[in-house]
């Protein structure tokens, strides 16, 4: 790898203080992490203070949030100090930030990686303690479980433990040899797609087989139909990991990757 990027052809060497492409991973993370927050918020309200019925889909919940709060400010922390989502021809590759920002990126998908499996082991249990008398679908919950749980932890070392030696994942110039994390980071994605799909579907069968008022049944299938929009961008999200390789000026489409997490 060589240690300077030639600009584009229109473009020109500003070093830290050109163009960066953060600011709009920054604003998306922030909208969403906050309309989690007060749906979490709101949910341990009604749980603690109304019904008295918290359980451990709320700590799962309550974990995810904090996770992803400190995902959040990782991200920040990337853009401000470490020149996260600029030109590669304004990053010199040989030095401290690039190389901080590697760290911190690496930082980042593990946390993002530990709030998904959060995340949905929360939905999973959620199911169990509405749907839990269904013992077909109680198992098909805990199979789900297993399957998140685990390729989240293997992606998790297979971050961790990418290269030898370890330090080579974010010194790219340090003698080593490293296993290709677009290979990893492109399995993770399908798996998270199955996943999401089989979460969101996995309840309709049940729900159509209630009796309730047209209106109620409308209600509950489209509550459920908003994870569509989680698999949406899944979807998004996997086809710009595809791409990334693709750009010669890698570090810039970064953060628009990182936007849609």
């Amino acid at each position: 790898m060589p240690r300077k990027y030639p600009p584009l052809p229109g473009y020109t060497y500003q070093g830290i203080h050109g163009e960066s492409n953060s600011p709009r991973m920054l604003i998306a993370s922030g909208i969403t992490l906050g309309l989690a927050i007060v749906a979490v918020v709101l949910r341990m309200i009604v749980k603690w203070f109304i019904v008295s019925s918290a359980g451990w889909e709320d700590y799962f919940a309550i974990a995810a949030i904090f996770l992803a709060t400190g995902r959040t400010v990782m991200l920040i922390i990337m853009a401000k100090d470490h020149q996260f989502g600029q030109h590669i021809w304004d990053i010199e590759l040989a030095n401290s930030p690039f190389v901080y920002q590697i760290k911190w990126a690496k930082g980042a998908t593990l946390v993002y990686l530990a709030a998904i499996a959060c995340a949905k082991v929360s939905i999973l249990l959620l199911y169990v303690r509405l749907f839990g008398i269904n013992t077909q679908f109680r198992y098909i919950c805990f199979g789900l479980m297993a399957l998140v749980t685990a390729y989240c932890t293997a992606t998790i070392l297979g971050n961790v433990f990418q290269c030898r030696p370890v330090h080579a994942g974010w010194d790219f110039f340090a003698p080593g040899h490293c296993a290709s994390l677009q290979e990893i980071t492109v399995a993770t994605g399908a798996l998270n797609i199955a996943s999401d799909l089989a979460i969101v579907t996995a309840p309709i069968p049940l729900v159509l087989k209630l009796k309730l008022r047209p209106a109620k049944m409308v209600g509950i299938l489209a509550i459920l139909a908003t994870g569509f929009f989680v698999v949406a961008v899944a979807i998004v999200r996997e086809v710009e990991v595809v791409r990334a390789p693709s750009f010669y000026d890698a570090t810039w489409p970064e953060a628009t990757r990182v936007t849609w997490l």
